[in-house]
C-alpha cells in the first residue's frame, strides 16, 4: 500500500475538512496526518507537532515547517497532501527538493490580492507560496465552484481545481448534560434560534440579539462559541435582561449535533466584503441541514443560491423581517431539508476526492 503524508497547521480535532479527506483516503492508502494535537481515527496515524500545544507566533510555525519536512524525510511518502495556506511553504520547499514525489495542494480560502487593499510581507510571502503550489501541484483542490473558476484566471491554471465542497453533517453526540444545565431554556415555549461558531464581531451577532430581545417572548436566542466578541455579547444580554437571551461557551464538536437538534433555526453569517466571503465555502449550511434546522442568513450570493434554491430558509440583511419570514415558511424548510441532504450526499464527495487523488 502506497504512503500518503496529510499535514495542517491547525489544531487537528477542529479541522473537520482535513479530517474528512483523511477518513475518506485511510482505505486507500497508509496514511499518516501531522498537525498540531492528535486523533484516533481508524487508519490515521496522527503525528503531532512536538513542541507545539495550540497555532500562533513565528516559533510554533516554524516547528511545524521543519516538522513537515523532517517527516517526510523519514516516512518517504509516495503523495503529501498539503491543507490551506500555511503549509504552502513547506510543500513548496519539498517540491523542489523531491521530485519522486506527488503533491496534493488543497486551498480552504480564497487568498489573492485584491485592488485597494495592502498587503505586508508576511501575507505577500504566504500568497507567493500558495500561489506556487497552486501552479505546481499535482492535483489542486478547492472548496466552491466560483472560486475554482477565479483560481483558474488568476493563477492562469490549464483547468480549474477539483472542488471538493465542506458537506459536513454533524455526530449524534450526547446532549444529556448541555439540556440538563440549561433546562429553564429549552423549557420555555417559543421558536428557539441558535448560533453556533466563533463570536467574531464581524458576524452581526449583536443586531442578531437585539432582533430577538425585540421580538418579544415568542422567540429565544442561544449563542455557543468563544472568540474576541464575547465579552461584548455578554454584555449586551446582560444589559437587556431577557431570559429567552443566552450565551453558552463552546461545546465538543462530538455533540454538537445532539444539543442543536434542540433548536428550530440555525443563525449563519457570510459578509460580502471580499472575494473569499463573496464566494464562501459554507459548511455551516450543511451541519444545520443534518439535524434539520432551517436556516436564517445574510443576502450572501452564495449562500442565497443554496439556501434560497433548496427552499431550506431565508437570507436577508434585515435579522428581524427574515426571522418572521421564516417562521411563516418553517414546516416547509423542514420538509425540504431531506430532498436537501439527500441530493448533497458527504460519500459521494469523497469518492471524487478517493478518485483524483488515487488517480496520481
Amino acid at each position: 500500500m502506497k504512503k500518503l503524508l496529510m499535514t495542517v497547521y491547525n489544531n487537528i480535532q477542529n479541522d473537520a475538512r482535513v479530517l474528512r479527506a483523511a477518513e475518506a483516503l485511510a482505505g486507500e492508502f497508509e496514511l499518516y496526518l501531522y498537525a498540531v494535537g492528535s486523533v484516533d481515527r481508524a487508519g490515521v496515524k496522527s503525528i503531532p507537532v512536538e513542541g507545539v500545544e495550540k497555532i500562533g507566533g513565528t516559533q510554533a510555525y516554524l516547528r511545524y515547517v521543519r516538522g513537515v519536512l523532517k517527516t517526510a524525510r523519514e516516512l518517504h511518502p509516495d503523495i503529501i497532501y498539503g491543507h490551506d495556506i500555511f503549509s504552502a511553504l513547506p510543500l513548496d520547499l519539498l517540491r523542489r527538493t523531491n521530485k519522486t514525489c506527488k503533491y496534493v495542494y488543497d486551498a480552504h480560502e480564497l487568498f489573492t490580492k485584491e485592488k485597494g487593499r495592502s498587503y505586508g510581507f508576511v501575507d505577500r510571502l504566504q500568497y507567493a507560496c500558495e500561489g506556487k503550489m497552486i501552479r505546481c501541484a499535482d492535483l489542486t483542490v478547492c472548496a466552491e465552484k466560483q472560486r475554482a473558476a477565479y483560481m483558474k484566471d488568476y493563477h492562469k491554471l490549464e483547468k480549474e481545481p477539483l472542488v471538493i465542497r465542506n458537506i459536513s453533517y454533524l455526530p449524534k453526540g450526547d446532549a444529556d448534560a448541555f439540556l440538563h444545565e440549561n433546562a429553564d431554556f429549552f423549557e420555555k415555549k417559543a421558536l428557539g434560534i441558535v448560533y453556533a461558531g466563533g463570536l467574531l464581531a464581524g458576524r452581526r451577532l449583536e443586531r442578531l440579539v437585539e432582533a430577538v430581545d425585540r421580538l418579544g417572548s415568542g422567540y429565544k436566542l442561544m449563542l455557543i462559541g468563544n472568540g474576541p466578541a464575547r465579552e461584548t455579547l455578554a454584555a449586551e444580554i446582560e444589559k437587556r435582561g431577557n431570559p429567552n437571551l443566552r450565551l453558552c461557551p463552546a461545546v465538543p464538536y462530538a455533540d454538537l449535533g445532539a444539543i442543536l437538534s434542540h433548536f428550530d433555526v440555525g443563525y449563519l453569517f457570510y459578509g460580502n466584503d471580499s472575494l473569499n466571503n463573496l464566494y464562501c465555502a459554507p459548511n455551516k449550511i450543511y451541519e444545520y441541514a443534518s439535524v434539520g434546522l432551517p436556516i436564517l442568513a445574510n443576502d450572501n450570493p452564495t449562500v442565497k443560491a443554496i439556501v434560497e434554491e433548496a427552499g431550506i430558509g431565508v437570507c436577508d440583511d434585515e435579522i428581524e423581517p427574515g426571522l418572521e419570514k421564516l417562521s411563516d415558511t418553517f414546516e416547509s424548510c423542514r420538509e425540504n431539508m431531506k430532498r436537501f441532504i439527500a441530493e448533497n450526499s458527504l460519500e459521494s464527495e469523497m469518492q471524487l476526492l478517493r478518485t483524483a487523488v488515487g488517480a496520481l
